[in-house]
Parts: structure tokens; sequence; C-alpha cells
């Protein structure tokens, strides 16, 4: 029989691309969303030769019981969260965070499914606020300092923090096989119509809501690489499971400054758009407050050996130009109508380039 992959929160910027890698490998998948209607067509699409081996289920991770929809999967891949900083409290994004995970586990449990792919963070690693030196090296075994977090209400690194913790201590519980991905600020390319969280970040740097450059790095990765992460976990777990389950695995591309960032949009401003941008090129003289990783302005450095051995290259290069073609943006001007569109080129771009 042909493996069964269930995967939350299908119609996300991890999820979908998730759903894709698992379809093209020949699993049959079911995913879950709150709105199938919305997504069913653009999710099937994505590989259309094996449209048939994908069901779209509606889902809510705080209200559905999920036993009937996990039962017969072989591995349940877990990347529904919510992720969003404005207006983050406890109740919108900590309490679905680690509610959902509890729901997740207690239905698979009850559904004997054997495996369960957790999507974490660096928000559950990194979470410092200066408690470590300029060179410590980032891995999984460090955790993020939840007081710190939570007295300058970063509810968002709690969510994940506080989901973790949980997950490690339900798949004990109910001896299931637990891999965990902590990947940082994901880039890529965009299936789903919505610009999300992280590819807000660049946009800011696009449209004018930035005049200086951060005086600070980011942690980046590509979306491509932790969606395949999730799935090589699982088929090496398949091989070797005491090998693979039972650990964490950091995903970080790199670590540039937002200079490197403005300086590869402003490049690719100058031979691809016939429309001024307001990128700025001045890097504000005040460093930002001290919060996650190494204290700015350094890089965090980072040590992603673990992540390595079960076969994800975290520095892999997204088929250039693949997103322009398959949206048909025009390269003499910018529409200011296709944002997921632009920011998606810059993605495939930066990931080529901004080293």
């Amino acid at each position: 029989m042909p493996t069964t992959v269930c995967i939350t929160g299908g119609s996300g910027f991890l999820g979908a691309m998730t759903v894709k890698l698992c379809l093209q490998r020949g699993y049959t998948v079911r995913t879950t969303t709150r709105s199938p209607s919305k997504h069913e067509a653009r999710l099937k699409a994505l590989v259309p030769s094996h449209a048939d081996r994908l069901t779209v289920i509606q889902a809510d991770l705080l209200t559905t019981d999920f036993t009937e929809i996990f039962r017969g999967c072989d591995v349940v891949m877990h990347t529904a969260s919510p992720f969003f900083l404005r207006g983050a409290n406890e109740d919108n994004v900590v309490k679905p965070a680690v509610e959902g995970t509890r729901n997740v586990f207690v239905a698979c449990a009850a559904a004997s499914v054997p495996t369960v792919i957790l999507t974490s963070s660096t928000a559950a690693i990194y979470g410092w606020y200066g408690n470590k030196a300029p060179d410590h090296v980032m891995t999984e075994a460090d955790w993020s300092d939840e007081a710190a977090l939570v007295q300058h209400e970063n509810w968002y690194c709690v969510s994940k923090t506080r989901a973790e913790k949980l997950a490690w201590a339900l798949a004990k519980q109910y001896n299931i096989q637990l891999a965990v991905m902590n990947p940082c600020l994901i880039w890529g390319e965009m299936l789903p119509p919505a610009l999300n969280t992280s590819s807000g970040a660049v946009l800011s740097y696009l449209d004018g809501s930035k005049t200086l450059i951060q005086n600070c790095t980011k942690c980046v990765v590509s979306v491509e690489d932790v969606a395949l992460a999730h799935v090589l976990a699982f088929e090496q777990g398949q091989v070797d499971p005491n090998k693979v389950y039972g650990q964490r695995y950091l995903l970080v591309g790199g670590c540039p400054s937002w200079a490197q960032v403005a300086r590869v949009l402003s490049k690719w401003a100058l031979s691809h758009t016939s429309v001024p941008l307001p990128i700025p090129t001045i890097v504000d003289p005040d460093l930002p407050p001290i919060g996650l990783g190494a204290v700015p302005p350094n890089a965090t450095l980072y040590d992603v050996s673990r992540a390595e051995q079960v076969g994800v290259n975290t520095c892999s290069v997204c088929p250039l130009c693949k997103t322009v073609v398959a949206r048909g943006m025009v390269v003499v001007g910018v529409d200011w109508d296709s944002d997921v569109v632009f920011v998606s080129l810059f993605f495939l771009l930066f990931t080529r380039c901004w080293g």
C-alpha cells in the first residue's frame, strides 16, 4: 500500500509546499484546512498528475476531533500553527498552538498513528534576550528563555516553545515517534495566494514602510528545504528510527544582515523594473532591541549538522524565476496588485545571490 500522510495546515505557506513534495514523491496525502472550498482546487493543481491522491478536509485545530482524519495514516506532519505578530496575545496565538498540538497528539494516539513530524521553530530555540555570548553557536540543545519571552510579551515565541515542550511530553506519554523541525524565518516560493508574515518582512523594504535598514541580521531558510526536511525525516526514520526520532532539527540556510538583503533588492530592481522602488540605502545608526539570537548587530552562529545527517541541505538553490514564469509577471514594471509574485521573485533571486 502507498504511504499515507496527513499534513495539517495544508493551505499555509509551509503546508502547501509540504503537500506538493509529498504528492511528487508518490504519497497519498490528506490535508486539513479551515476552508476547503477556498483551497482545494489550488492544492490539487500543485501536482495535477497526482491530484487524485490528495484529499482536502475541513478541520479546526481547536474544535475538530482528528481521530478519523488521521486513521490509517503512516505519519502526521503537523505544520498548522498561527504566525502573526501584530495584535498577538495569549488567547489568539499561544492557546491555538498549544491546545492544537494537544488535540493532534490525542487524535494520533486514538488513531494509532505511529509517527509525528512537528513544525516548531527557532522561536523555541533562540529567544535568549542577551543571555548568550556573541560567539555562542546555536544548536538543538538550546531552548528559548520562556520567562524572558513572557516578560517581553513575545507571544509567538511563547507559543512555539510551549507547544514543542508539550509535544515532547505527549509523544512520550502516547509512545509516538516524534521528530521536530526548528526552522528560522522561512522565505521562498509562495504557493498560497496571500502574502504571509515572513514574506511581509521583506515587502516592508519594497513599499516604503522601512526608511532605514535595520542594523541587525536575520536567520533565514528556504521553504523548499524546510518542507523537504519534514519528508526526509520521515523517510530516514523508516530506515533507522533510532537515529531520527526523538530529535530536534535546526534548519537555517544563512544569517544575512538586512543591509545585504537591501543590496540584493536594489540590484534586482535596477535590472528588472522601470518603476523606482523606495528601497532604503542607509543603515539605522541605532541598534534594535535585544531579542532573538545574537545581540545586534552580530550574526547568530549556528550548527545544522544534525539536519545534514538526514540529507537536508539548507543552502540549496531554488530554481530561478520559476514563480515568474508560472504567474506571468512582467519584468518591465511592478504590479503592486501582485505583491506575492514580486516578493516570490526576490526570494528566488536572494537564495542564489545574497552570499
